[in-house]
């Protein structure tokens, strides 16, 4: 009876792997036959700001796999790339914009390429500045903590680093041994409780302290003017309402005033007043305003939500709100999050949509040659801003392709007046006009 009480049992999990996992099993990245397919092919670059290749395809000596990823720029940015590893799989940059680094069908452009699809990979420009992100390293010094530096106007993450970090290429060595030490490695805290693999910088949430007071000063323009010009007394501790507890400055100094003089000695009796003075709905609605309690729209996998008590869980005493005001108590953030609040203060109060891409371009079956920057430019339109840079490239070989373009061809200076360009572009038609640049001949 227990014989076949079993092979009932073997039955039904063989039909439920046959049957109804059986698409979930196929699709899984982690299905052997999956990951020979990945690595068997090539997939499209991964560059920087200033187009250095920071994660390239390489042929493996021998071995199961075809190919494997390389990351020239290692830790400085692992956290950003990520990683394309046999055993662990996509992550980063890797994993957000897979689908288009991979190889998969263009767009048609002709007859022939409707009956004959062409496949190839797009290669993926980031906003990262290198420059930038080995400054964040030399700041840090090796310290644990996290810099992110945003353009305020158009969104771009210039720099988002922190320590500790990982370097990605020992993960998607072709060497089990190597990627399984890698991979202990990332994911082992050091001696402060902090791992390789978590990203400081997006993943992981502290409280803010006197950044917060960023988010109080906004609340009292926006939600209660008549609180911009009242004077708060100079102490060094105040009372806390219901509560046997004081709260004081730091290092025992004396502050007070408006919000305008509070702000820059970063005074927190007076802030604490402020904040009680708001309320919890103020400053939870600003807070919210600012981004605060949901998923910054970054374009990588595993961002950490800060957060802000709403006013239900701040509704048994104005003493948490008083902590709430600088930042203590159970509001937390992350780096980037203050970055966002301080680039959207910088914008005049606007805060665009933080983006690690810049651009993804399509193979155009050509190998050029970049040079120096020509022209950096500053656009914003009514719906959105951009920044774009112009660079000097040589064509060393092949030939353009249409791809989704109407047509392609190359123009003299004296043709420009004859096209209309996006406005962004107006200072870029301008500066070609001017300049001395070897035209090719169509």
């Amino acid at each position: 009876m227990i014989m076949i009480v079993l092979f009932g049992v073997v039955l039904v999990q063989a039909a439920n792997v046959q049957f109804r996992q059986a698409k979930k099993l196929a699709t899984s990245p982690k299905n052997p036959r999956n990951i020979e397919a990945r690595l068997s092919l090539s997939r499209g670059d991964i560059l920087a700001g200033d187009g250095s290749v920071i994660a390239h395809s390489v042929p493996t000596p021998k071995g199961t796999f075809k190919y494997q990823r390389t990351y020239p720029a290692g830790s400085l940015l692992g956290q950003i790339t990520g990683f394309d590893s046999p055993n662990y799989g996509l992550w980063g940059i890797e994993s957000e914009y897979n689908s288009y680094l991979t190889t998969h069908s263009q767009p048609a452009n002709s007859i022939s390429q409707l009956l004959s699809p062409t496949t190839s990979t797009d290669s993926v420009q980031l906003t990262i500045l290198p420059s930038l992100q080995t400054l964040a390293q030399q700041q840090l010094a090796g310290r644990n903590g996290a810099i992110v530096a945003l353009n305020p106007v158009t969104g771009d993450v210039e720099a988002m680093y922190s320590n500790p970090n990982y370097d990605p290429n020992g993960l998607a060595n072709p060497s089990p041994a190597v990627e399984k030490l890698t991979w202990l490695s990332a994911i082992t805290k050091n001696a402060a409780g902090y791992a390789p693999l978590t990203a400081m910088a997006y993943q992981t949430a502290f409280p803010p302290g006197s950044t917060f007071k960023v988010v109080t000063s906004a609340a009292t323009y926006d939600h209660r003017p008549d609180l911009v010009n009242k004077s708060y007394p100079v102490t060094t501790t105040i009372p806390l309402p219901n509560s046997p507890q004081t709260l004081s400055n730091d290092n025992g100094g004396s502050c007070g005033g408006t919000v305008a003089e509070m702000l820059p000695p970063s005074c927190d009796t007076g802030f604490a007043l402020l904040g009680m003075d708001l309320g919890a709905q103020a400053l939870w609605q600003q807070a919210t305003a600012f981004g605060w309690n949901q998923r910054p729209p970054l374009d990588i996998p595993g961002v950490a939500t800060s957060n802000f008590p709403t006013p239900a869980q701040l509704k048994n005493g104005l003493a948490f709100v008083a902590y709430s005001a600088i930042g203590q108590y159970d509001v937390r953030a992350t780096a980037l999050q203050n970055a966002l609040d301080a680039a959207a203060v910088a914008n005049g109060g606007r805060l665009m949509t933080p983006h690690l891409m810049r651009e993804i371009r399509e193979e155009l079956g050509i190998e050029i040659s970049v040079g120096e920057l020509f022209q950096e430019i500053s656009h914003v339109y009514p719906e959105k801003a951009v920044h774009l840079k112009f660079f000097r490239c040589q064509i060393l070989s092949g030939e353009p392709q249409l791809l989704d373009c109407a047509a392609l061809k190359w123009i003299q200076p004296a043709e420009l007046e004859a096209h209309e360009f996006p406005a962004a572009d107006a200072q870029l038609i301008a500066k070609l006009k001017a300049s001395n640049c070897v035209w090719p001949v169509a």
